[in-house]
């Protein structure tokens, strides 16, 4: 009898060893499962992390490059409307200087033709006073 109760107990001792060892086992197997679950959402937060920074460099490369191109836009509008401005003064400037030119030469015409005319008139004034008193004198 004392047999089977020694062999009873050691039985039972090697079933909670057993049973002991079985649990750690388990347990190490959930742990291991927890840190590869929690490696897995890491590394997953960190891709989240990596992308939304990629992401905003991204945007902001992309509204660097918009603003340029805009600032361009904006700089050839003004140079044109600029450009057209100074042309328009300058067309103005030539047309007022061409059309000074041009009235002093009217002018300088007219002046002319009077003085012709002035000049032909005294002529006919001066032919006939010397008509008439060439014929007093023949008188």
């Amino acid at each position: 009898m004392r047999n089977i109760q020694l062999n009873n107990m050691l039985n039972i001792q090697l079933n909670i060893q057993h049973i002991i060892q079985l649990n750690i086992q388990h347990i190490i197997q959930l742990n291991i499962q927890h840190i590869m679950q929690l490696s897995i959402q890491h590394t997953v937060q960190l891709n989240i992390q990596r992308h939304n920074m990629l992401n905003i460099q991204l945007n902001n490369m992309l509204n660097i490059q918009l603003n340029n191109m805009l600032n361009i836009q904006l700089n050839i509008q003004m140079n044109n409307m600029l450009n057209i401005q100074l042309n328009i003064q300058l067309n103005i400037q030539l047309n007022n200087m061409l059309n000074i030119k041009l009235n002093i030469q009217l002018n300088i015409q007219h002046i002319i033709q009077l003085n012709i005319q002035h000049i032909i008139h005294l002529n006919i004034q001066h032919i006939i006073q010397l008509n008439i008193q060439h014929i007093i004198q023949l008188k």
